[in-house]
């Protein structure tokens, strides 16, 4: 399921429930109404719903046509639902419409340990770590090659 069949109301619900589950917790960070915007509109975003209740998002623009390249802005899952491999899951499908929309490579920051593994199980490459004023510990990559 994509962004596009979820209501503003139900991603709030989602955001306000995961957001202290990230190191530094989403909320006052960002504007939930701006980010559903531009994540409906700007990013490929692939959802996971049980019961109509979303219980993991990925959000990964892939709008820069002239490198190819796209940028993993956002995955979290349901702490209630972690375990059971969500995040791997939304991201080799966002990696399957990234190549669909030209994309070559795909980047993700993150400074979860457990995210960065989850990362390199799937074939990302650490490109560097924190330096200088980064607010994140790690940057990686995955080239996606053909379909």
């Amino acid at each position: 399921v994509g962004l596009s069949d979820i209501s503003e109301a139900d991603f709030e619900k989602f955001i306000i429930k995961i957001s202290d589950d990230f190191m530094v917790p989403l909320l006052p960070r960002i504007d939930v109404h701006e980010t559903y915007t531009k994540f409906k509109n700007l990013a490929v975003s692939v959802v996971c719903l049980e019961s109509n209740k979303i219980i993991g998002l990925a959000a990964t623009y892939c709008n820069n046509l002239e490198t190819r390249k796209g940028y993993t802005t956002f995955v979290g899952a349901d702490k209630e639902y972690r375990g059971n491999h969500i995040g791997t899951n939304l991201m080799l499908l966002t990696i399957d419409e990234a190549r669909k929309k030209g994309m070559e490579l795909i980047g993700v920051h993150t400074n979860n340990p457990i995210a960065k593994r989850m990362y390199e199980n799937i074939g990302f490459s650490q490109v560097a770590d924190k330096s200088g004023d980064h607010s994140y510990n790690w940057y990686l990559e995955k080239e996606l090659g053909d379909l």
